[in-house]
């Protein structure tokens, strides 16, 4: 069958994401910022963001629990109170794509590994937010990619057959995973004009393309 939605991940694809940026905001302490990117950041309590199973203060905690001076706990609770607001980064090139392909007839989708705060923060950091037809986040339903049953409750969701989906992650487990369940994958590599040059020559179809071009 014919692809007719097209299913994004979120960091990395629609938006660029950088812990360091909230960091950067919050100190110039490197030491500092180097602690809290490792305990927190870059640590297993910054998984349970995405899955969910935690409140904020215990994962917060975990990541306190792993810090050793004042100044840096104190810039570890900054960071996690507004990474939201600092560390999710537009990707003009990407929000231009999006609008080609609702233009050229397709739907578009988000799934993505991602803390509920996504939903809402992501409004602000991609101009095309309205354009996309549904959104699952992982934390939603706790259960994160490549796991089977994220994809299984997306199509579930939004009433998507997986044959008619294609999806662009950053990730090869997640797109693999993806493709076991009958769903075409794309890993992309953050060339924003490679991806449209696939979507163009073998996802798009040529009638399409001909009333974009008129």
């Amino acid at each position: 069958m014919s692809v007719k939605n097209i299913v994004f991940d979120m960091g990395n694809v629609l938006i660029d994401y950088d812990p360091n940026y909230v960091l950067d905001f919050h100190s110039d302490n490197e030491e500092d910022k180097k602690e809290v990117y490792s305990k927190l950041f870059d640590s297993y309590a910054w998984v349970h963001t995405d899955l969910g199973i935690l409140s904020d203060e215990e994962i917060l905690n975990k990541a306190l629990k792993g810090i050793k001076s004042e100044s840096a706990k104190k810039l570890c609770r900054e960071c996690f109170c507004d990474w939201k607001e600092h560390n999710l980064i537009r990707k003009p090139d990407m929000e231009r794509l999006c609008m080609k392909l609702k233009e050229s007839g397709m739907k578009l989708y988000i799934l993505s590994n991602a803390a509920k705060v996504c939903r809402e923060a992501l409004k602000n950091s991609l101009s095309c937010y309205d354009e996309f037809s549904g959104m699952l986040f992982s934390a939603e339903v706790k259960c994160i990619k490549p796991q089977s049953f994220i994809y299984e409750k997306f199509f579930d969701m939004f009433g998507l057959s997986p044959d008619e989906c294609l999806f662009i992650d950053d990730l090869p487990e997640n797109i693999r995973a993806g493709e076991e369940l009958g769903m075409r994958g794309y890993v992309f590599d953050g060339d924003s004009e490679r991806l449209e040059k696939f979507l163009y020559e073998n996802i798009i179809p040529c009638d399409n393309m001909e009333s974009k071009r008129r």
